[in-house]
């Protein structure tokens, strides 16, 4: 019975379908007895390149073995006919003695092998059975690797993110039709390229640590930058795993694009900023605590990165604000609850130099501030303020300072609205 892809399926003896083509008739019954008998195949025969091709119109075979001189047209006719319209059909010379000139020749047609007629029976029909199994089994690996492959491509193609399958040095091995998109890329382009390649200049460094520390069963998620092909860049939620393929680690890589995510955040952060009466760069006194800290949570609700820096109980701010533990600074002399603390007027001032350095357009409330005048004095902090108000301006930061303005006496409270604006 014969397979979807041309062969024959094998049957519960496992035959293999043969052509044998030769244009001797008796040596043709001969060879065909002896291989049916030697290999369990099943063998038709044909006595030259015409009936061959005309029997192959009709009935599908594993393997072609043919001699090379066949009348009117020799072997090497029928292997070129062969190859350019059966690619995947194996063939075999079975030449006579003085013939290996021309079996190396047809090598270079695409010949799958060939055998020498002339040697003892045993030995010729035993060499001749094996190649023809080794043949006929790499042509099906061939034809199952090349199924597998189109079915994976299939799948992979449908992925609506970015997919990228590269070698532990970072050259790229593979890549699907979302990735040529996403970077306007052709395939053939990206497979010359390594996957640094592929990222803005400022997130190299990161990609390369990350590759670096990936280990096998334990991905790694975080956000960067890619870069396309006309040099614009591209925010990407990124996914790393190392799988281990035939014994070789091999890495893919998954980008989900998240311009229009980052598009859609920067909009309610524009909406959030106005409805909370902030603008951008700008450095706030906030009468009312309550009102300093609804606004740092919703900047902070809608991505905007936040440091929250504190004198108050921080479990209470956490759990009532959604305020993250890891952005609590706590003004005191050492930490509380695993919170980092601040115990001085530089330890601020570093804090929040870090902070616009790494998350530049930010917000950042510094509840405290009678706390750091009663410890260090109103001129310190008054000039702590001066020299931070045109870092958050630079930055595009936000400055939220909750205090109660009537505690200070009219020279102090028109110094601060000197430096900050009154949210009302």
């Amino acid at each position: 019975m014969c397979s979807f892809f041309g062969g024959c399926v094998e049957t519960q003896k496992n035959h293999l379908c043969v052509l044998l083509v030769d244009d001797e008739s008796d040596f043709l019954r001969v060879a065909k007895e002896l291989l049916e008998i030697k290999g369990s195949f099943k063998v038709e025969t044909a006595s030259s390149v015409d009936e061959a091709l005309k029997k192959l119109t009709k009935s599908a075979f594993d393997v072609v073995v043919s001699d090379y001189k066949l009348g009117a047209k020799s072997g090497l006719d029928l292997l070129k006919t062969l190859k350019a319209t059966e690619p995947n059909l194996p063939v075999i010379f079975f030449t006579g003695k003085g013939n290996e000139e021309v079996a190396v020749k047809a090598l270079n047609f695409g010949v799958d092998g060939y055998v020498s007629k002339h040697g003892s029976t045993e030995t010729v029909y035993t060499e001749l059975s094996n190649l023809i199994r080794l043949v006929v089994e790499k042509k099906n690996t061939k034809l199952a690797l090349e199924k597998s492959r189109k079915c994976y491509h299939a799948i992979i193609d449908q992925a609506v993110d970015a997919i990228f399958v590269l070698d532990s040095t970072g050259k790229l091995l593979d890549v699907n039709q979302q990735a040529c998109k996403s970077l306007q890329y052709t395939q053939d382009e990206l497979l010359k390229l390594n996957i640094t390649d592929l990222f803005a200049d400022s997130t190299k460094e990161q990609l390369t640590a990350a590759l670096s520390n990936l280990s096998t069963g334990h991905p790694l998620v975080f956000e960067t930058i890619q870069k396309r092909k006309d040099q614009k860049t591209l925010p990407v939620d990124l996914s790393l795993k190392k799988i281990l393929l035939n014994g070789e680690a091999i890495i893919v890589m998954v980008a989900k694009d998240l311009s229009e995510r980052k598009a859609l955040q920067t909009q309610l952060r524009d909406l959030s900023y106005r409805l909370n009466g902030l603008t951008a760069g700008e450095s706030y006194l906030c009468g009312v605590h309550e009102r300093a800290f609804k606004a740092y949570a919703d900047l902070t609700f809608y991505g905007v990165p936040g440091l929250c820096i504190m004198r108050e109980d921080p479990a209470r701010v956490i759990k009532n604000y959604g305020v993250k533990p890891e952005d609590v600074r706590l003004l005191a002399s050492k930490c509380v609850k695993g919170i980092v603390a601040l115990p001085d007027l530089q330890s601020v001032s570093l804090a929040l130099s870090e902070f616009l350095r790494l998350r530049g357009d930010g917000v950042v409330l510094l509840d405290g501030l009678e706390y750091l005048i009663s410890v260090f004095g109103f001129d310190a902090v008054f000039r702590l303020i001066q020299e931070k108000r045109f870092d958050f301006l630079e930055s595009g930061a936000v400055l939220l300072v909750p205090v109660d303005v009537e505690a200070f006496n009219a020279k102090e409270k028109a110094l601060l609205l000197s430096e900050l604006k009154m949210l009302v």
